[in-house]
């Protein structure tokens, strides 16, 4: 029986049997293991044991237990804990912080974003209360609750957190969380760090008190205050930049007159439709325009041409409105940060995974227990399936050949790729229809992250 356990199994029965020799009659053990079939595939089985009988010395003599197939609720779970990952990685990726917590204030997940901004690991902020993490927690109770009992978002709230680094404010985004039944059972949030724009904003605010205070000297201070935020500007990488309340730009720091190479006088008010890729020029226009009129957030991607070598680069527009104590706009402040390098890289990933979906050889790749989780167009037309008929199947079943003998070979020849990082040599396949036909292939071995992956050509 032992020999049919998958040898990873094999502490599970070890344990199993130990804790048998020292149960009473009213113990029941229930474990999860994979076990071998006929086929030498291995399956995932649980059982619920218990001691029926004992000899004379008080030993386990007989041991009653029912077994069921969970092979197939084992699998769903693997996949959905591979989707979780992906999830989890997309988000991890993304530069808005992202949380979301239960009505207790409990976190229940959080991307690296956010967990950089806090200054907490993972451990120390997964199912932690709010309330044990920073020392205002629970102020953010009253929008949770807001918008646990209401069902509806709460969008643009001003927070400031408490860090072990210091204080930081965030504008958040605040919406349900359900779960499958679509019951409420708590919420999820998106922060962008607004500190810089807070910091203007109480900076502003004190100047105006203080000028009203002191009109002598008003002139006097205010341009103290614009040669130093003038400074200020032309020291930030990115190109700075504000416009007025109907959204002409009225200054720029240096950084875009290096990038441009346009003066002043051609620069302000409408002078940066001059750059702008003609392709995205429309869509700039409109964007600005929508968020000039309701004064909600502005960002969009487009291309500015490069004085220096006259070629277009991608840059991401962000620009955010000050109000006066009456809600009306007096301000914009906008950056432009370069892009390009990423949007590069993003669409050479993009133009690989094309490149490996519309080749004419066939591509598979295997997990290291031999089933499949990708094949292009290619592989599924040489061998004559549906689309994503092969991903989770056995490789076996594209060998020709009887079932143990080919899993024998898969088994070989991983342990060769393992060692050698590739194998080359003709292959014995079989379509779905049964037609056998023979391959030269190519398979080499990578390892991504904590999964060993073996790649067919």
């Amino acid at each position: 029986y032992a020999s049919l356990f998958h040898p990873d199994d094999f502490t599970i029965l070890d344990k199993m049997t130990k804790a048998f020799q020292k149960a009473d009659e009213k113990q029941s053990f229930y474990v999860e293991y994979r076990n071998r079939c006929s086929n030498g595939e291995y399956k995932w089985l649980a059982t619920t044991m218990k001691v029926f009988k004992r000899n004379e010395e008080g030993k386990p003599k007989q041991i009653l237990g029912i077994t069921i197939d969970i092979n197939e609720q084992k699998l769903i779970e693997e996949t959905l804990e591979e989707k979780t990952k992906i999830f989890q990685t997309i988000l991890d990726s993304i530069p808005v912080m992202v949380f979301w917590k239960d009505d207790k204030n409990i976190f229940l997940g959080f991307n690296k974003a956010y967990r950089e901004a806090v200054n907490y690991s993972p451990e120390e902020l997964l199912h932690k209360n709010v309330n044990d993490l920073f020392p205002d927690g629970e102020k953010y109770l009253k929008d949770d609750h807001e918008v646990i009992n209401s069902g509806q978002p709460k969008l643009n709230i001003i927070e400031s957190v408490e860090t072990s680094n210091g204080i930081f404010y965030s504008r958040t985004d605040k919406v349900p969380l359900r779960n499958l039944q679509g019951e409420i059972i708590g919420v999820i949030g998106s922060a962008l760090d607004v500190t810089e724009l807070k910091r203007t904003q109480e900076e502003l605010s004190r100047l105006n008190n203080e000028l009203e205070k002191r009109v002598e000297e008003r002139t006097k201070n205010l341009q103290q205050r614009e040669q130093q935020y003038r400074f200020l500007a032309d020291f930030v990488p990115q190109i700075f930049w504000t416009a007025d309340e109907t959204g002409k730009v009225d200054y720029y720091n240096q950084n875009w007159y290096k990038f441009t190479g346009l003066d002043e006088t051609t620069s302000l008010g409408d002078g940066w439709q001059l750059i702008i890729h003609p392709d995205d020029l429309q869509d700039t226009i409109n964007t600005w325009t929508l968020a000039v009129k309701t004064g909600e957030p502005y960002q969009v991607q487009s291309r500015y041409l490069r004085h220096a070598d006259k070629t277009y680069r991608w840059h991401l527009g962000r620009a955010q409105c000050l109000r006066d104590e009456n809600g009306k706009i007096i301000k914009w402040f906008g950056t432009s940060t370069d892009i390009h390098d990423q949007k590069s890289l993003e669409e050479s990933l993009k133009m690989q995974a094309e490149v490996i979906e519309n080749m004419d050889e066939g591509v598979c790749i295997v997990d290291q227990q031999g089933y499949i989780i990708y094949v292009n167009q290619a592989q599924e037309r040489i061998f004559g399936y549906e689309h994503g008929e092969l991903v989770g199947k056995q490789v076996t079943v594209l060998n020709a050949g009887a079932e143990y003998q080919t899993l024998d070979n898969v088994r070989y020849i991983m342990e060769e790729v393992m060692q050698k990082n590739f194998w080359a040599g003709e292959w014995n396949n079989i379509k779905k229809d049964g037609t056998c036909f023979t391959t030269y292939s190519y398979i080499t071995f990578l390892k991504l992250e904590q999964k060993e992956l073996f790649v067919c050509v």
